[in-house]
């Protein structure tokens, strides 16, 4: 060989070498690469559609669904969702990866794969989709930025502390909450805003309206965040420690805590309205057409209760464990089992009228994207449906 065509190959040999060397200890392998999306598609950003965090779909879903197609990811599913972009739908795993799909025909687009865990939804802003790493190392995050137009990662940054809730995205950044209790804000340039330190620590998630965020932590309190500035609102010990999502309906809040009562407060005061015990550990969002609340228990006790004064309407025992929030149509309450079910539930009589089983347990948070539900399944299936009606 001349020595020319060595050094060549070396320098060669050292570039392939070092970006091995970057994958194992920082970035991603194998590409997500739709060039073909085209810019101002729907979008579904985020866990819960939107910063309220809205699980209400106005139109009737029927008793029946039809599979439309079902695809494989490698890993298993924290109580999260899937979120999407025109006709392409994300979906994270703990084994630290993020598949993309066809939504309407079901075949895979690519993945991308990290040395960690990825626990909550991706949010999608245009092209890119934003996520936060765990697992990696001890006690901090990787927050990533990836285009899937182009099949580039464009920005990484490190956070202290653990993001394993559901971050809350804005028309001027993205708020993420640590499990060591802090609530920060970044730019979408990735520019720190400001750092909210709860004094405690947070396993709930959050949501915005307006210039508020509202969230719970670990020891009973709830706050409300200036969400431009950073600055305190008010905060006030109503519970006993949160670990499931907060809910916004106007100048209502609605959360659960971990004895299971659930609570409405005043948005912008933070007076409770009223609470309601179910007697039994709540860690799910509350759903609400704007007239009546949905919420279950891990008991597998489901409730219906008055928006205004959180009486009881009716209450269904499902024998099963509810630990993904459920998403609710016209007619039917959509709630996942993680006794490997998916109950159907009549609105108006709390009658399950159907209920459909399955080979692994139902783990994600059903989303109806472009007329189809889509599920996700503890042994690395997702499945897409649409209603048979």
């Amino acid at each position: 060989m001349k020595k020319a065509d060595w050094k060549i190959n070396k320098l060669y040999l050292n570039t392939i070498l070092m970006a091995f060397v970057s994958i194992i200890l920082w970035g991603c392998s194998s590409t997500i690469h739709i060039p073909e999306a085209k810019p101002g598609a729907e979008t579904y950003a985020m866990f819960g559609s939107g910063p309220e965090r809205a699980f209400f779909v106005p139109v009737n879903i029927g008793d029946t669904l039809k599979l439309r197609w079902e695809g494989d990811i490698n890993g298993g599913f924290a109580p999260t969702s899937i979120t999407a972009y025109g006709n392409y739908v994300f979906v994270p795993d703990l084994s630290g990866r993020i598949y993309a799909f066809d939504a309407i025909k079901g075949k895979e687009l690519g993945f991308i794969k990290f040395k960690g865990s990825i626990i909550p939804a991706p949010i999608v802003e245009q092209f890119v989709l934003t996520f936060p790493l765990t697992g990696y190392k001890e006690d901090n995050s990787v927050i990533y930025n990836y285009n899937f137009h182009s099949g580039q990662e464009t920005a990484k940054f490190e956070v202290q502390g653990k993001v394993e809730t559901e971050p809350v995205r804005m028309q001027d950044g993205i708020v993420f909450l640590t499990e060591q209790g802090k609530a920060i804000k970044y730019s979408s340039s990735n520019e720190k805003l400001w750092e909210f330190d709860s004094k405690g620590f947070i396993h709930s998630s959050a949501a915005s309206s307006g210039d508020n965020i509202v969230f719970g932590n670990d020891k009973g309190i709830i706050f409300n965040i200036d969400a431009k500035t950073g600055s305190l609102k008010y905060q006030k010990n109503i519970g006993n420690g949160f670990e499931g999502g907060f809910a916004i309906s106007g100048d209502t809040v609605f959360t659960a805590d971990n004895s299971g009562t659930v609570y409405c407060f005043r948005l912008s005061s933070g007076d409770v309205l009223w609470k309601y015990a179910t007697g039994y550990k709540i860690n799910v969002f509350p759903v609400s057409d704007g007239k009546y609340v949905y919420i279950g228990n891990l008991r597998g006790d489901i409730y219906k209760l008055q928006k205004n004064s959180g009486k009881l309407l009716w209450k269904v025992s499902t024998d099963g464990v509810i630990n993904t929030t459920p998403l609710l149509f016209k007619d039917y309450l959509v709630q996942p089992d993680l006794n490997k079910k998916l109950h159907l539930i009549n609105v108006d009589t709390g009658h399950i009228k159907r209920t459909m089983n399955f080979e692994g347990r139902n783990r994600l948070s059903p989303v109806y994207y472009g007329g189809t539900l889509f599920l996700g399944i503890d042994n690395g299936k997702v499945m897409a449906y649409e209603s048979a009606r």
